[in-house]
């Protein structure tokens, strides 16, 4: 994964974490059931970021399903401008723009709903990112405890 920077061309603090922890997880040994504390929490660490590659693969896939969805209705209303009428009957003008009215303001509804939606995802998985790199956070610090006579990681 291509590390995000920020304006200023530092990363942030969960992205350093995550980096570390991809760090860990590389020089996991081969021995993955080994009974050892610290093997045990770079076993935990490499699940954690397994779980926040798969809620970030998530919730990219719930996006793109909500982007479709509003492209979809976008194209409806789009499909709903005024044109030139085939019959000059007023009546028939009237209906069919009322018609069209209430198209309208259904889609738009929905699109309305569409937005809603793509910003609660975007909170929850904010949430739940911060959450798994809290633990991340944890579960490398208990690390770094109990394995302070091992070499530092590379920075």
């Amino acid at each position: 994964m291509q590390s995000r920077k920020s304006k200023r061309g530092k990363r942030n603090l969960a992205e350093t974490l995550e980096s570390r922890a991809r760090q860990i997880a590389r020089r996991q040994k081969k021995d993955s059931w080994d009974t050892s504390p610290v093997a045990m929490l770079e076993r935990e660490i490499g699940l954690t970021l397994g779980h926040i590659e798969n809620v970030r693969a998530l919730h990219k896939t719930f996006g793109q399903g909500l982007l479709r969805a509003e492209c979809t209705i976008d194209t409806h209303i789009m499909q709903l401008t005024p044109h030139e009428p085939f019959y000059p009957q007023y009546r028939i003008i009237e209906r069919g723009g009322l018609v069209n009215k209430i198209r309208f303001d259904k889609l738009s509804n929905r699109k309305l709903a569409v937005d809603e939606e793509r910003r609660r995802l975007a909170i929850a998985r904010e949430e739940k990112l911060e959450s798994l790199h809290d633990r991340l956070l944890a579960l490398l610090e208990k690390r770094a405890t109990l394995s302070w006579d091992e070499e530092p990681l590379n920075k």
